[in-house]
């Protein structure tokens, strides 16, 4: 019994963190909504959109890179001691999060085309290119720290992925926020601007 309460409370303490950053992680997708919604109906639309087709890439490049969990669990359960070996397999993680975003990049810079190719309204497509053509800055950085929480996971050091996910929510709305608000003052200020005469 008490040999299953350890397992129980070890299985805990490395669990809870790791829910947390995957709750921290939907949350920046929830504010994103969220400020989208306080722009206007087009922009949430425009966002939506984006997001539906920038989910599977993502998702993909997520799956690749995440392979570096097991690689170095198997290397730790080889030898504890193999840290050239963990190393080794955190440059690839973190070089392969590199090489997938580059072509992807060229895809999320064409979104608006391939929105509008397949049948999308142009308009909307238009705003949705715009939205890609920010969020695509955020893949490699985000691929990058799906590959450190890989290696880290691996290594039994859940914390500082954890702290990283918080930061990085902190980050989000606070950009949204600035962003959001700047884009209001100046659609205010365009609305309120004396119209120039006709000649």
């Amino acid at each position: 019994m008490t040999s299953l309460r350890g397992e129980i409370a070890a299985t805990f303490a490395l669990a809870w963190p790791i829910v947390l950053t995957n709750v921290a992680v939907n949350f920046m997708t929830t504010t994103d909504v969220m400020f989208l919604g306080r722009l206007s109906p087009e922009a949430l639309a425009a966002g939506a959109l984006g997001f539906n087709f920038y989910t599977p890439l993502f998702l993909f490049s997520v799956g690749v890179v995440s392979a570096a969990a097991p690689l170095a669990a198997a290397r730790i359960g080889a030898d504890r001691r193999d840290f050239p070996g963990v190393r080794a397999v955190g440059h690839q993680a973190l070089l392969s999060a590199f090489l997938l975003a580059a072509p992807i990049w060229v895809l999320m810079w064409n979104a608006g085309r391939v929105l509008k190719a397949i049948g999308e309204p142009p308009a909307l497509a238009e705003l949705a290119g715009h939205y890609m053509h920010g969020l695509q800055w955020a893949l490699a950085p985000a691929l990058l720290y799906m590959s450190a929480r890989s290696i880290l996971l691996a290594l039994d050091r859940v914390r500082p992925v954890l702290v990283a996910g918080v930061f990085a929510v902190g980050c989000n709305v606070l950009f949204n926020y600035a962003l959001c608000s700047a884009i209001s003052a100046c659609r205010r200020s365009a609305s309120s601007a004396p119209a120039s005469p006709r000649r």
